[in-house]
């Protein structure tokens, strides 16, 4: 027999044997159970919000009627002054000229930007074609060593000639 059978059989018996000896219900069944579902468990319940919002007043606020006043007689008011009052008016020419800018600057300016951008396109084109330096691997590593007379071992390099060393 297969292994799954045998499985069930057992599984098939074991549950046989509790219902036979009055096993508590299933969980399946407690967890379906209708006052299971209606726990509140304190969801909900916090703490009562007691702050108090004004209410919302939309386009009736005092702001927006105050605004709709000073349109009409800022209107008003222009459309009765006399016609040469805006060559006239210092303020009226200074305001509009705040800010005012020649445009031989914003000429000089954009051609710096332009000169700027290019040279970061130059600098980024660079960094793009960039290559780390070629590696050269040997197939001896501790060849470089080899004549190094630090490398020598105690006692290995005997010196049979009595003259000084150089």
């Amino acid at each position: 027999m297969s292994l799954a059978v045998l499985a069930a059989r057992r599984g098939a018996a074991l549950a046989l044997s509790r219902r036979a000896a009055g096993a508590s219900p299933s969980l399946g069944r407690r967890f379906a159970h209708d006052e299971h579902h209606h726990d509140d468990h304190g969801h909900g319940h916090g703490p009562v919000d007691t702050n108090v919002y004004p209410p919302e007043q939309g386009f009736r606020a005092p702001i927006w009627r105050n605004v709709l006043i000073l349109s009409v007689l800022g209107i008003a008011i222009a459309k009765y002054l006399p016609d040469d009052w805006r060559e006239n008016n210092f303020f009226l020419r200074a305001w509009r000229h705040h800010g005012y800018v020649d445009p031989e600057v914003w000429k000089e300016r954009n051609v710096k930007h332009l000169e700027q951008s290019v040279q970061m396109a130059k600098d980024k084109l660079l960094l793009e074609h960039a290559e780390r330096p070629h590696k050269r691997i040997w197939g001896y590593q501790g060849h470089a060593h080899s004549g190094s007379p630090n490398m020598v071992g105690v006692g290995t390099d005997v010196r049979f000639d009595t003259s000084p060393p150089r």
